[in-house]
């Protein structure tokens, strides 16, 4: 029997690569939960957050320019590309590792807790266990070679999952866990350096040309990128200092939820980006913007039907995630689903911004968006409305951020709804027509 198109493509791989790294993950922090004791727990869940905050500043700075200049093969050389991004990547990674291995210590020195100074040298060496599989995620997705990205991602998370699943059974602490990670990364490190997917080779034998230029991109998109991670954080922050714990636990349920809606729109970004990118550098203006219309309008048709599910049927999710308790954050996660409906006009926003070499008008954007946010979760609080006018808010920063990123780009890419729905409308006919 042959297999329709769809599972052939690099949609497919990209969705696929999304959906099973999130529910290993998932399956992973649940072992870890039961298997360390809280303050071990604590401690790794701290460890994970501030290496998180690392890896996602690194992916801001470099990720976004090396897939942007990857597209423009007519100015750029793309092995010098990779080869200066291996190069400032190596560099960060020690100069990064060692800051705050210090700090590390430091905490040790302060509290003179034995597990601060156990972890002290942890982090620079899974800062340099990981050089090779960021690289070769980013080239992967600058090539659009999806399928590879979804074996290195179920490499990484499957391996370390398996390393825990051991440490369960068996015996083991959090140094164990610890060393799988290691492990995990490295074999991630092996797997694409014998494959050759992170273009090592090029960092050995071409110059390092474009470092200067790729940081000049890269610290507009890093920003954006740290920015958007403070507009979901500040909700948190805000809710606990006004409200307490109780109101912030109830507000995380349907938060995790949103995460369901969330898997499908960055699979779906990944792949635009390279692909607008292209469209930006090789078409006519009038091409470019048929394309975007195509993709923008395509994933708000595709993924509304999600969204009117979820606000449907909010009572019976947020009860089945938390349990009877959290009932009436139902009314939260229908607020949410009405923001879920307009987020892909955001995102798609700043993607047109950074293709379009941008990328500061896109960091201003995500800036409003938090202004907005902050000032109005304060006053959404202190005004009475709970967490439902918190919740409300996020609709306001959305809008925000999609009338100041249309309106900055509104003589390359003025909002047309009607040309969005029309020309998603022909995407979603290629999508069904490839299952067919």
């Amino acid at each position: 029997m042959k297999l329709p198109a769809f599972f052939k493509s690099q949609k497919f791989y990209s969705l696929t690569a999304s959906v099973m790294n999130a529910g290993i993950a998932l399956v992973t922090f649940s072992l870890l939960a039961r298997l360390l004791t809280k303050e071990e727990f604590g401690l790794w869940a701290f460890f994970l957050s501030v290496y998180g905050f690392f890896q996602m500043a690194l992916n801001g700075l470099l990720r976004t320019p090396v897939i942007r200049m990857a597209a423009d093969n007519v100015t750029y050389d793309y092995k010098q590309v990779i080869s200066s991004a291996w190069d400032i990547l190596i560099k960060l990674s020690i100069i990064l590792g060692l800051v705050v291995g210090l700090g590390f210590i430091v905490a040790y020195l302060v509290s003179g807790e034995e597990v601060y100074l156990k972890s002290s040298y942890w982090f620079l060496l899974l800062m340099l266990a990981d050089i090779p599989g960021l690289i070769a995620g980013w080239n992967c997705n600058a090539l659009m070679q999806f399928q590879k990205i979804l074996i290195i991602r179920i490499v990484s998370a499957s391996s370390f999952f398996l390393g825990v699943l051991y440490i369960y059974f068996l015996d083991g602490n959090l140094q164990t866990v610890f060393w799988f990670y290691l492990l995990s990364s490295s074999t991630v490190a092996l797997l694409v350096l014998i494959k050759g997917w992170s273009g090592i080779e090029s960092y050995l034998k071409a110059k390092k040309i474009y470092r200067k230029e790729i940081i000049d991109f890269g610290k507009f998109s890093m920003g954006t990128t740290i920015s958007s991670s403070m507009l979901g954080s500040s909700d948190a922050f805000l809710i606990t200092y006004f409200l307490g714990p109780q109101a912030l636990a109830l507000y995380e349920v349907p938060r995790r939820i949103n995460g369901i809606y969330d898997i499908p729109l960055r699979s779906i970004l990944q792949l635009s980006y390279p692909h607008l990118a292209k469209k930006a550098g090789a078409s006519t203006l009038k091409q470019f913007r048929q394309e975007f219309e195509r993709l923008a309008g395509f994933t708000f048709l595709f993924l509304s039907p999600l969204a009117i599910l979820i606000f449907i049927y909010a009572e019976f999710l947020v009860t089945l995630l938390g349990g009877e308790g959290y009932s009436e954050a139902a009314i939260i996660l229908r607020v949410f689903a009405v923001f879920l409906i307009i987020s892909p006009f955001d995102r798609f926003s700043g993607v047109a911004l950074d293709v379009l070499n941008r990328p500061r008008v896109n960091f201003n954007k995500v800036l409003i968006m938090l202004f907005v946010n902050v000032i109005g979760n304060i006053l959404a609080i202190k005004l009475g409305f709970g967490l439902t006018g918190v919740a409300s808010v996020t609709i306001m920063a959305a809008l925000a951020g999609i009338i100041y990123g249309f309106y900055k780009h509104r003589k390359k890419l003025p909002l047309r709804p009607f040309h969005l729905l029309k020309e998603g409308l022909v995407q979603t006919k290629i999508l069904i027509n490839s299952f067919l």
